[in-house]
């Protein structure tokens, strides 16, 4: 039935729990695609969404955002130790052995994370968070798990803006 008036998003009122957001990137992928060529690189990207599919729950949604990333949304969370767990658990997962052609390897993952709060639930700026967040792990020496800081998107304005000054200035 549709109705001609629908409530405002601000009449349906606040979420009480958080959403957490993965925002996930195979380390050094196209390593294996130069390599073993985009078969084994199709692979490898297949085994990881199988295994990022066995650790997550049925609410949570699983995607592959495009090339070598993937989001992981965690609807539901009390706070963001939850999904940090889920983090860490997909980066032990993957330090299991995946074959490829008869050949072993493994998918080291770097992780931004990222939460919603009652005051900002919008999916476009949690998944800025989540990306500023997994810049800042593969700067950090990849394979790491980083979740969202306001210090850290400060910093990253700062370096933006300083490239745009040189830019000018050049």
């Amino acid at each position: 039935q549709f109705v001609d008036d629908p409530l405002l998003p601000s009449e349906l009122g606040q979420r009480t729990s958080q959403v957490a957001l993965l925002l996930l990137n195979i380390d050094d992928f196209r390593l294996v695609n130069d390599t073993l060529g985009h078969a084994a690189g199709d692979a490898l990207l297949l085994e990881v969404a199988n295994r990022l599919n066995k650790l997550t729950r049925e609410t949570d949604t699983v995607s592959r955002l495009g090339g070598d990333e993937f989001i992981v949304v965690l609807p539901d969370q009390d706070d963001l130790e939850g999904a940090r767990r889920v983090a860490q658990a997909i980066q032990n997962a993957m330090q299991t052995g995946i074959e490829i052609d008869g050949q072993l390897h493994t998918a080291q993952i770097s992780i931004g994370l990222a939460g919603s709060t009652p005051q900002e639930q919008r999916p476009e700026i949690l998944l800025r968070q989540a990306n500023t967040a997994l810049h800042a792990a593969k700067q950090q020496g990849r394979g790491r798990i980083v979740q969202f800081s306001r210090a850290e998107e400060e910093r990253v304005q700062a370096h933006h803006d300083l490239l745009v000054g040189l830019r000018r200035a050049l």
